[in-house]
């Protein structure tokens, strides 16, 4: 087994100035997710799965930081045909119903 300092690919990288790491450039780039515009999904079946993934990653994520940090956390959520979702910590008091907007 013979290793050189300052060979391979680690030590070109370590000899390099401080570069951003490709996914947290704009536009990507890398393994990482590809950014979507942020704009309204016009195809409504489109829009209905977005809606209900992202509505329950984000109650998901309102549960995590609730626990892993024992924080009081509550969110609401309205779907576009007003039915309400929502998360509410267990030590806190979330109010039981807000009107949609109009």
């Amino acid at each position: 087994q013979s290793h050189h300092a300052g060979t391979g690919p680690q030590s070109a990288r370590r000899n390099q100035p401080f570069l951003t790491p490709p996914e947290e450039e704009e536009g990507g780039g890398g393994m990482g997710r590809g950014k979507i515009e942020i704009k309204r999904i016009e195809n409504q079946s489109n829009r209905q799965v977005t809606f209900s993934k992202r509505k329950n990653g984000i109650l998901k994520k309102a549960k995590e930081i609730s626990v892993l940090c024992d924080a009081e956390v509550g969110v609401v959520v309205f779907s576009s045909a007003g039915k309400l979702y929502d998360f509410c910590s267990p030590r806190t008091s979330c109010v039981p119903y807000l009107p949609p907007f109009p």
